[in-house]
């Protein structure tokens, strides 16, 4: 699972650094670059989408999602950001 999880937080901070390069030059000479790690990210979805514990992860997370109580926004943030990573998994 932690591979599972890394992966995740990878494919979130590409898809940040696409958005965030995106939007601040968006006729910048690495267009190339990223289009290609736009195609990077793409393929690690894929993989993970077809990852043989996909459904086990996906479905203890949840358990634990749904029996956790947040008690504080340090809490809420993190249940927030998970549930991001989470859907990150499902096709878009």
């Amino acid at each position: 699972y932690g591979l599972l999880m890394r992966s995740l937080l990878t494919l979130n901070k590409a898809r940040q650094f696409i958005a965030l390069l995106a939007e601040e030059q968006p006729d910048h000479p690495l267009q190339e670059q990223q289009q290609r790690l736009h195609a990077l990210t793409g393929n690690l979805q894929m993989k993970l989408n077809n990852h043989l514990c996909r459904n086990e992860f996906e479905h203890i997370v949840n358990s634990w999602l749904s029996t956790t109580q947040p008690v504080n926004d340090r809490q809420v943030k993190r249940k927030d950001f998970i549930k991001t990573l989470l859907e990150m998994m499902n096709p878009e």
